[in-house]
This record gives C-alpha cells, sequence and structure tokens, in this order.
C-alpha cells in the first residue's frame, strides 16, 4: 500500500474502513477512475500526491468484454514473494484449495519488475504446482514493468506471458486490477470471502472480512 501526504483518493483510504471493522463486516470497493503511470519524486517533493492521469480498465484475458462475476475466500501477494513458497508448509495452496472447496478460492496476484519471460517462468511453476487446479477465479493486479524482453529474437509481451501461463484455464482471469505496485490499491484480505464483479464500465470487489 502507497500513501502520499496529501489526502488519499477514495480507492486507496478504504484501507481505514478494512483495518477498523469488525470480524464479519462487509466491505464494497469499487474499481478507480484512475491510476498512475509516472510517480512523482516525493523525495524532492514530498506534498505531492499521486499523478492519478491514465483512465482505469480491468480485462478480461480472453478478451471478452460481458460481465462475468465470480466468488471465494481470496488468497494471494506478491508474485515475487509468493512463487517462492510453492512447494513449501507456507505455500500449500492446493491444500488450502481443498479445504474451501465448497465456496471457492480467488487467487490474486501481482507482479512488481517481473520481465515477462521471468512471469512466464513464475507462472508456469506454479502451474506444475497445481495452484491453478479448481480456482473460481484469478486477479492479475497491475504491472510496473510491461515492456517486452529486449534482445529476444520472438519477443514475448507481458500479455503473453500471461496467456501462457493461465490462457488454458476455464476460469475468469481478470488483469489490470486496482492492486500491486501501481497506485491506487485497493485493500486485500487473504481469508475473506469475496464477490468480483466485472463489467466494461464497472468493477467491483466485495469482502466480508
Amino acid at each position: 500500500m502507497e500513501f502520499s501526504i496529501t489526502s488519499p483518493d477514495t480507492t486507496t483510504e478504504k484501507i481505514w474502513d478494512v483495518l477498523q471493522v469488525n470480524r464479519g463486516a462487509i466491505i464494497h470497493q469499487a474499481s478507480s477512475l484512475h491510476y498512475q503511470s509516472q510517480p512523482n519524486n516525493w523525495a524532492l517533493n514530498p506534498s505531492d500526491g499521486f499523478n492519478l492521469t491514465v483512465p482505469t480498465q480491468w480485462k478480461r484475458l480472453d478478451g471478452e468484454v460481458s460481465p462475468i462475476s465470480f466468488h471465494g475466500r481470496f488468497i494471494g501477494g506478491c508474485l515475487e514473494t509468493i512463487s517462492r513458497l510453492a512447494g513449501t508448509e507456507f505455500g500449500d495452496i492446493p491444500q488450502f484449495i481443498k479445504q474451501y472447496a465448497t465456496v471457492g478460492i480467488i487467487l490474486y496476484f501481482e507482479s512488481s519488475e517481473l520481465k515477462p519471460c521471468a512471469l512466464a517462468r513464475a507462472l508456469l511453476s506454479l502451474k506444475m504446482q497445481y495452484w491453478f487446479n479448481g480456482l473460481s477465479g484469478i486477479l492479475v493486479g497491475r504491472s510496473s514493468t510491461k515492456e517486452q524482453e529486449k534482445g529476444a529474437t520472438d519477443q514475448l509481451t507481458y500479455i503473453d506471458a500471461l496467456k501462457l501461463a493461465l490462457g488454458y484455464l476455464n476460469i475468469p482471469v481478470i488483469y489490470d486490477v486496482d492492486i500491486g505496485h501501481v497506485p491506487p490499491q485497493m485493500s486485500l484480505v487473504n481469508g475473506a470471502l469475496a464477490q468480483v464483479n466485472f463489467t466494461q464500465t464497472d468493477c467491483s470487489i466485495t469482502q466480508q472480512l
């Protein structure tokens, strides 16, 4: 979660609702209107806020634009971190999926700096460790590194990497979601029961904590 000195936007400030409510509370978060593509230099200008200038648009990996909804318990985090936990007692996602099979599981992740080839390798590793089996859906946050691999013969793009590892799944996969290292960020809670609603113009996440 990233904050500025100035008053936060409506997406970021939802963190206070999440931190202050009691167990069982319902938290509704709508997709942001704009996100930041060029950060301010807070070392030089500490009072500057976010540069929320680029229109937000969540997208379906299958390219469809029709509305879709799915629900389940949240589990996830930063891909650079959670991918290292796969195969350990701290990253036994297949067991978590099995334990909550009746309510479903939504996996969410984002990559702060993995380039396309590294992203594909990380996701394919999770695929081979059965992280994607039995999910209700997947949310992929905005990436701050989307450029193609430099010097590659067949340049793999960020979307190519996602489709390579996730395109075969017969579940909703939504990317460019308001999570990750690119402000503003929604506040997701691991273990919370969540409902994800996607349309071209209005996306939202509702969590029961």
